[in-house]
């Protein structure tokens, strides 16, 4: 899926290394790495001081340039009616299979943010990470 804000080169970067996006070992291993921290200062940030299980419950939250939904799927468990945008197709099936895989209610979109607005989705909060440095 390419317009002016995507690079056809980078989506087939990420294309190739859908089937192993949650492979904590594989190509995406640092992000692996990180993703504790990346999770709690989005709750710290989000809901201060909420200690709950499910400080998320009833937020919605836009996951964009989701890739195969490291992050979209934790705030699911945590509680967010989670939404993961990509325009990278095999990365959002991967992120599909993985939800269903762990049993959880995601939905991951294969469309450009451009595109989403134009739908005029709207949300609680939107994260993005390690996305922007792929944009044209």
């Amino acid at each position: 899926m390419q317009n002016k804000r995507t690079d056809q080169r980078e989506l087939d970067q990420f294309a190739d290394v859908a089937d192993h996006w949650w492979d904590p070992r594989g190509p995406m291993k640092m992000l692996h790495r990180i993703n504790p921290e990346r999770l709690a200062h989005i709750r710290t940030q989000l809901t201060p001081g909420n200690h709950d299980a499910l400080p998320f419950d009833g937020l919605r939250i836009l996951d964009l340039g989701c890739g195969a939904g490291l992050v979209t799927l934790p705030l699911a468990r945590l509680g967010a009616e989670a939404t993961g945008l990509d325009p990278t197709e095999k990365a959002v099936m991967a992120g599909m299979r993985e939800a269903e895989r762990q049993g959880l209610e995601v939905t991951f979109i294969h469309q450009t943010s451009d595109q989403l607005a134009a739908d005029g989705a709207q949300f609680d909060h939107a994260v993005c990470l390690e996305m922007l440095e792929h944009v044209p």
